[in-house]
């Protein structure tokens, strides 16, 4: 068999045995970043220094950049840029990117409004002004239903850093909340700092294969197709079955679930409304249900545990 198709079942040996991120306590980090002044900063100079100053190892400071973006920038559509840029050599072209770089981070940290490009510049820029290792990842980044099979498109921007020789994933701007029409929503959270590969392709697959630092190749096709994982599900539970983000209406659908802690409640929401599941079986640390997709018209299914949005489904004729 092609290993390409083992994704929805590979995350599976490695979700009861992974933690995320570094087990270091980083409280007194992120209450010191949180204490520094409202007052607007003149530059990301400046805030590089005062990083600079308050910590000392390259793993205290990436967080510091993390819980400032994360803490202070908005999501805005009305940062959205486009960007042209004339060259003839290369190294014209990498002085000109980093002239760009330099000054929409600035403006980024100024007006502290981005989209993912300002959140993934301003992160690049503080490390790099820090002497960290930085670089920005562009890919797709899959949060909606409506992003279950989908055409791939560049959509999204994050980070990959560089930490005492190893290679980790960072992305401030899902870090930092999320929009509600065009309302943003700050609700931080460090899922998306360091985040293990096997975690992170759960919803960012990038441009290149090879910037998702995985081992196990995940095709393109079957990730598009796969349903859609939501934060809260990222690390607790695991979906075994269906593997698939496509659902037929008028079917009747076998789910099973395996979740590090209990789950005291499932529910699925179809048709503006909640409805419990039907079956449900508890093994061990595995749910099975199913749920009966005749009679509904909605043509999206997510499945909450402990009223939490956890998987997304397409749902079609």
């Amino acid at each position: 068999m092609n290993r390409n198709f083992l994704y929805p079942f590979f995350f599976i040996f490695i979700f009861l045995s992974t933690s995320f991120s570094f087990s270091q306590d980083f409280t007194a980090v992120d209450t010191k970043v949180r204490s520094y002044p409202e007052t607007r900063l003149n530059s990301v100079h400046e805030l590089a220094g005062m990083i600079n100053q308050d910590f000392s190892s390259n793993i205290e400071k990436v967080r510091a950049i993390y819980t400032w973006i994360t803490s202070n920038v908005a999501y805005s559509y009305d940062a959205r840029s486009t960007m042209s840029i004339t060259y003839y050599s290369e190294e014209e072209r990498i002085r000109k990117m980093q002239r760009y770089q330099d000054v929409f981070a600035n403006i980024t940290l100024k007006s502290k409004k981005a989209v993912c490009h300002g959140y993934s510049l301003l992160f690049n820029e503080l490390c790099e002004q820090l002497g960290i290792e930085s670089r920005v990842i562009r890919g797709f980044g899959k949060s909606y239903v409506s992003d279950i099979g989908a055409e791939y498109v560049s959509n999204h921007a994050w980070n990959m850093v560089t930490i005492e020789g190893k290679d980790y994933l960072i992305d401030a701007t899902w870090g930092a909340g999320s929009m509600n029409g065009n309302h943003f929503k700050r609700e931080v959270t460090y899922l998306y700092f360091l985040t293990p590969p096997e975690f992170f392709i759960k919803n960012h697959y990038p441009d290149n294969f090879s910037d998702s630092l995985l081992e196990e190749h995940v095709n393109k096709r079957s990730f598009l197709m796969n349903p859609v994982v939501f934060e809260k599900a990222l690390s607790q539970y695991a979906l075994i079955n269906p593997g698939i983000g496509v659902l037929r209406m008028k079917s009747i659908e076998q789910f099973e679930i395996e979740s590090k802690r209990p789950i005291g409640k499932i529910r699925y929401y179809m048709d503006g409304n909640f409805h419990d599941v039907e079956s449900l079986l508890i093994q061990n640390n595995r749910y099975s249900f199913k749920i009966d997709l005749n009679g509904h018209y909605d043509r999206e299914l997510l499945i909450y545990l402990n009223d939490e949005a956890a998987f997304g489904f397409k749902v079609r004729p």
